[in-house]
């Protein structure tokens, strides 16, 4: 969604929300087919370790199976783990941005239709929009 380009109605130089939530869905879904991914690989090195049919034996066998069952699963595992989060923070991240902009932008349609001299009414619009700024950038830093 495009972002307003003049917040000169709030006396502000620019965005005081800027990003753009479109774009951070789409890296969302790319963690989702990650995290896919991961579920995938690690079903796959399970069926390896099953392996009881001849074919995967003796001691090559057995240090690979070790390979795989510590060092390979546990990486899997991290990898998975940590795109969850990042997943879980940018879903947050996202939501919080749409409802400030949302505020945001809503005090500056606001302020645009106030008269001129209304200073008070532009005053308090402004301070909406800078609290919207402040409650995204403590998003952002959490």
């Amino acid at each position: 969604m495009a972002r307003p380009g003049d917040w000169s109605a709030l006396d502000l130089g620019g965005d005081p929300t800027p990003g753009d939530a479109d774009r951070l869905d789409r890296v969302v879904a790319s963690q989702k087919d990650l995290i896919d991914l991961a579920t995938t690989i690690t079903s796959g090195l399970d069926e390896v370790m099953k392996t009881t049919d001849g074919v995967f034996v003796g001691k090559t066998a057995e240090a690979l199976r070790k390979i795989i069952d510590e060092r390979l699963r546990n990486y899997i595992t991290t990898f998975k783990t940590a795109h969850e989060n990042v997943r879980t923070a940018m879903i947050t991240y996202a939501g919080v941005m749409r409802e400030q902009q949302r505020r945001a932008d809503a005090a500056l349609t606001r302020a645009a239709a106030l008269a001129e001299d209304d200073e008070e009414g532009r005053a308090a619009h402004k301070a909406t929009a800078e609290d919207a700024k402040g409650i995204l950038e403590t998003a952002a830093s959490a």
